[in-house]
Parts: structure tokens; C-alpha cells; sequence
């Protein structure tokens, strides 16, 4: 019996062949499970790597673009010809990637400002466009003529309230007439003007607002404090005959008697429209120029002088003899027009065109309200 009992307990010939195979298949198995999780967990970890470097990325290339906007240089950017292009790149200690970009200008009005952010290891890029629109200064333009104080207007000198286009600017047709003259109190204009203000057009002609500041008019009634910030030349007075300049073809930003070419708006200068900010009397005695001047004391104009854009005067405006011609708009505390009738009767006329050039010149830039980003492959 215990003979028989040790034969059934025996193990049969190759039940050990099959253990061991069936061993050696689950360690294959549980290796590949483990090989699997392993894999796993390794392309779990280089999808996150990814994921933060492309964020990295995406986000230095959103600093770039953005960044560019919020601290907008109009003083270089808004000087650009249609179709150039300037770089920019991220400053070397910025911390979590890198960036570097393009500004490039479409037209008078759009920019695109292209940025390709990329990880601090450089292994992953992401690259976004960003369509960009200046914004004029805020300036108040209320009508041809804006004055604070008292108004007289002798000879042939005129203001028209219609709006009027420079030849060869690329103006959009012509806006509806605004007003002439605005005036804080009607009390404050000379009776013997022009016969009753009939040198006078606009819609209306004559407008008295009584909400405008009382004399004496300062930058704190006027809230032009910023333009000494962005002044393009800050001068000091005296006579000057303002006319274009180029240095080797190249319009002379320099020359602070240079005030942009408008009579030649696609010549070197033609673009320049600067800020002209006057300590003191000024007399310009002839020549031209556009951009917006602001005089911190007494403007006497004369020498048929051809300004267009925006004139600002916290004293008195004069123009005498021969006089001078203004295309745009006049802020002033006191005006006291002449003007020869050699060179016509208008004075002052008001364009909208030309105030857009020069308020838009030194705007900043903002996206566009729709469709402004893209991501860029």
C-alpha cells in the first residue's frame, strides 16, 4: 500500500516541463505589464515635460507680442514706412523661456506684430501674430477754432469749419462741416470782426460754450501734460523759419526746425509728424510743417506760413502781413487774426485729415477688436 501511495504522489513525467513553462510565461507577462507601465509612465512624463515647455513657450511668445503693445514706442514704430520691419527680443534675464519677434507696418493705420516664444532648453516654440491699430491722441477738438479768451479778426483773415483734404495725402472723402469758432463767451469777440464774423463758416459758424476753461489757459484745463512726455524737440522761443531737411537722402529727425514735408507727404519727410513743444514766445516767420504744436506762451505767425495739424497756444495767437495759412485745428486763449489778401482769404480751415495725421503719429497701438490674434505654424 505505501508503495502504491508513493506512485500516485509521484510527480508524472513532464507535469515539471509544464510548470516551469507556465512560470517563465507569467514572469514574461508580468515583465511586459511592468515593461508597459514603465513605457507608460514614461511618455506620461514626456507629454507633461512637453505640455510645460510649450506653455512656456506659448507663454513667452504672448509676452513678447503683448509687451510690445503695452509699451508701445511711437516715437519709432509710428515713423515707420509701409512694408518696413523692426526686431525685437526678449532681455537676457527673463526667467521661464525666451522670445524674439518682428514689428512690421501694413499701412498708415496696421502693424503685425509677430512672436515666437520658445522654452528655456529651446525645445519647444510656439509662434502667434498679432494685429495692432493706433489710436489717435486724445486731443479736444471742438471745431477750426477753439478760443478761451477774446477773438478779433481784421482784413481778409477767415476760418472755415469745412472739411477740407490736403492735396496728395491719401484722405477719405470729406466729412460734414463742423464748427468755426467755438467760444467761451460771446462777450469776449470783437464786435468790428470781419463784419459780424461773416469771415466765419462752419456748422455752425459760431458756437459759445460756456463749459470751456476760463483764461488763463494752462495744460492742466487742457490735459496736454503728456505731450511734453513724447515731445519730439523742445524749444525755446524766438523767430524761426520751419522747412524740411534731409541728412544723405533721409528725412533729418534731428534738425528741430524740420516739421515733416506736408506738401510732399510721400517724399523723405513726408511721415514726420512731430511734437513741437515751445517754452516761451515763438514767431514763425515762413515755411511749412504738420504735427502738433503747443506753445507755452504768445504764437505771432507771419511770412505766409503753411502749418498742418494741430496748434495749441496758451497765450495769444497772432497773425500779421503776409500771415499764414493753418489746415487743421487751433486751440489758443486769445487769436488775433490778419492776413493780406495777396494770399487769399482763408486763415484757419479745419481738416480732419490732417488732425488724424498728427494726433495718429504719436498714438499708441491696440489689437483690433476682432480677429486680432493668430497662432502662426
Amino acid at each position: 500500500m505505501a508503495g502504491r501511495h508513493d506512485r500516485n504522489m509521484s510527480t508524472r513525467p513532464g507535469e515539471q516541463g509544464i510548470a516551469l513553462a507556465a512560470a517563465v510565461f507569467a514572469l514574461v507577462v508580468i515583465g511586459a505589464l511592468v515593461a508597459a507601465v514603465f513605457h507608460l509612465a514614461l511618455l506620461e512624463q514626456r507629454v507633461g515635460y512637453s505640455t510645460i515647455g510649450f506653455r512656456q513657450a506659448f507663454s513667452a511668445a504672448e509676452e513678447g507680442a503683448y509687451g510690445r503693445v503695452a509699451s508701445w514706442d511711437a516715437g519709432t514704430y509710428n515713423e515707420l514706412d509701409d512694408g518696413d520691419t523692426l526686431s525685437f527680443q526678449s532681455p537676457s534675464d527673463r526667467v521661464g523661456g525666451w522670445y524674439r519677434g518682428s514689428i512690421r507696418r501694413l499701412n498708415r493705420e496696421l502693424f503685425l506684430v509677430r512672436s515666437e516664444g520658445f522654452s528655456p532648453d529651446s525645445t519647444a516654440r510656439s509662434h502667434i501674430g498679432l494685429l495692432v491699430r493706433l489710436q489717435a491722441l486724445g486731443l479736444p477738438i471742438q471745431g477750426a477754432l477753439e478760443v478761451h479768451g477774446s477773438l478779433v479778426i481784421s482784413g481778409t483773415a477767415s476760418v472755415d469749419g469745412s472739411d477740407h483734404s490736403p492735396n496728395g495725402w491719401a484722405c477719405p472723402s470729406p466729412g460734414p462741416p463742423v464748427t468755426g469758432v467755438v467760444v467761451r463767451d460771446s462777450q469776449g469777440i470783437d464786435p468790428s470782426s470781419c463784419g459780424g464774423l461773416l469771415c466765419v463758416s462752419g456748422s455752425p459758424a459760431v458756437r459759445v460754450d460756456s463749459a470751456l476753461a476760463a483764461p488763463p489757459l494752462s495744460l492742466g484745463s487742457l490735459d496736454l501734460g503728456s505731450l511734453l512726455q513724447t515731445a519730439t524737440h523742445v524749444l525755446s522761443g524766438g523767430a524761426r523759419l520751419i522747412q524740411p531737411s534731409t541728412l544723405d537722402g533721409v528725412c533729418n529727425l534731428a534738425d528741430p526746425n524740420n516739421w515733416g514735408d506736408p506738401l510732399a507727404p510721400d517724399g523723405a519727410c513726408g511721415a514726420h509728424f512731430p511734437i513741437i513743444v515751445n517754452q516761451g514766445d515763438l514767431s514763425l516767420v515762413g515755411g511749412r510743417g504738420q504735427g502738433i504744436l503747443l506753445v507755452d506762451g504768445d504764437l505771432e505767425i507771419t511770412g505766409g506760413l503753411r502749418f498742418f495739424g494741430v496748434i495749441v497756444v496758451l497765450g495769444q495767437l497772432r497773425t500779421r502781413g503776409s500771415g499764414g495759412y493753418v489746415t487743421g485745428a487751433v486751440i489758443a486763449e486769445h487769436v488775433a487774426l490778419q492776413q493780406g489778401s495777396v494770399l487769399g482769404i482763408t486763415a484757419i480751415q479745419y481738416s480732419r485729415c490732417t488732425v488724424w495725421g498728427a494726433t495718429r503719429a504719436w498714438g499708441l497701438a491696440s489689437p483690433l477688436r476682432q480677429r486680432s490674434w493668430a497662432n502662426l505654424r
